[in-house]
């Protein structure tokens, strides 16, 4: 998403046109500004931070996190929809319930075997 310039600080993670290969977008994490400005970068998956600073003018924006319908039971909640908001509840639970299903059994069956 685009965004001003003094959004680009330390932590934020931006896309950039990548210094060594025009026209390639790179999506890396500001690790720190540099006194002229310019960004220093790290992929959070690499070791070593971005070997070149990068010019504020070459980021395309700030990356932004977006969970589809995730304040949905808020808005339920303000407006007195208790159906949708239960039915959620109720999937959500029974998915919990089954994802923690079969490390129950194991444990229960162990619990039987040790006796």
């Amino acid at each position: 998403r685009p965004a001003p310039p003094e959004a680009y600080v330390r932590g934020a993670v931006i896309t950039f046109v990548d210094p060594n290969r025009p026209g390639r977008l790179i999506t890396h994490r500001v690790v720190g500004v540099d006194p002229d400005g310019r960004l220093r970068t790290k992929g959070d998956n690499n070791h070593d931070a971005d070997p070149t600073p990068i010019d504020r003018l070459s980021v395309k924006g700030r990356a932004v996190l977006r969970i589809p319908f995730a304040g949905a039971p808020v808005v339920w909640v303000m407006d007195g929809r208790w159906l949708p908001l239960a039915a959620t509840a109720a999937v959500l639970l029974a998915a919990v319930r089954t994802a923690l299903a079969p490390g129950e059994r194991r444990e229960r069956r162990r619990r039987v075997a040790a006796h």
